[in-house]
């Protein structure tokens, strides 16, 4: 789950597009699938074993492209900020999906509520007598070496590269920088949208999780940015970064130490990162600056 949030942040961050909506991005799509699925359950259409999840993968990358594709219009048309855009988007959808969950899909209307009512079994990402966790890995690994073969192998993804790199440049290559821009965003949504899929009907509770008690956007979509900034966009690297990342977040639990503990080393860890890539950047434009002196 966190792997594929890195990666959604990722390709569009090779764009030259910060993606800080991925949050609002997977509740919508989430939203989506739990009253549509529930709208077909209702019929009592009961479809072919496997088509359900495929369904409602369509269905959750196609809502979550449409949110992300806005803040993208926003940016490329209007001018925007689409950090700004995207974090008052983000709440809007949080405090939206948790009116509607809370009226119409609450599990128990009589008190305040923890989650939505389940995903109906048959449109679950779940394999039989296994669980969720193969089709999730399995989702990983075809993302990760799709994304990678499409900035490493096509054209599409050298225009990405190049438009990351130097819009203006791009642009006066001939290259159609706006829609590069907008395309490169619908996808990163479409991706957290595959997240929403992955993390609201593949666990062990296929809901989506919401409470009154406090306002917290899903930490999955903002840990996978810093996994994206940590692997410096690079989709193969997102791997090994996720797997670390993943092991601080869930280890808490069988190490009996405080989650806050966890995410203290997750924290310190991102800040190191940081710091690396801060240094690296300094060292790199003194190197080149002496070049520069020297050969004048």
């Amino acid at each position: 789950i966190l792997g594929i949030g890195g990666l959604s942040f990722s390709f569009a961050f090779k764009a030259g597009v910060f993606n800080i909506g991925i949050p609002g991005q997977m509740m919508f799509s989430g939203l989506m699938v739990l009253i549509i699925s529930k709208a077909i359950n209702d019929t009592g259409v009961m479809l072919p074993t496997g088509l359900g999840p495929i369904l409602m993968l369509i269905i959750a990358i196609a809502f979550g492209a449409i949110i992300a594709t806005i803040t993208s219009l926003l940016k490329v048309y209007l001018k925007v900020n689409d950090v700004v855009s995207a974090i008052l988007l983000n709440w809007i959808i949080l405090f939206s999906v948790r009116l509607i969950v809370y009226k119409f899909y609450n599990p128990d209307p009589n008190q305040v509520f923890s989650q939505s009512i389940d995903i109906p079994s048959q449109f679950q990402l779940v394999a039989p007598n296994i669980g969720g966790w193969l089709p999730t890995l399995i989702i990983f690994i075809v993302l990760i070496l799709g994304i990678f073969a499409i900035c490493k192998y096509t054209t599409y993804g050298h225009k990405v590269i190049a438009v990351g790199a130097n819009s203006d440049a791009s642009a006066f290559a001939g290259y159609n920088v706006r829609a590069i821009k907008i395309s490169t965003m619908a996808i990163s949504g479409g991706l957290a949208g595959v997240m929403a899929m992955v993390l609201y009907t593949a666990g062990q509770s296929p809901s989506i999780p919401l409470t009154f008690e406090y306002d917290a956007l899903p930490t999955q979509g903002l840990n996978g940015i810093a996994i994206g900034l940590i692997a410096m966009n690079n989709p193969l690297a997102i791997v090994p970064v996720a797997f670390i990342m993943g092991l601080f977040t869930s280890s808490s639990v069988f190490l009996q130490i405080s989650p806050a503990f966890s995410q203290l080393i997750m924290g310190l860890i991102i800040l190191g990162a940081a710091m690396f890539v801060i240094l690296l950047t300094i060292i790199l434009d003194y190197e080149l600056r002496k070049l520069f002196m020297v050969h004048k």
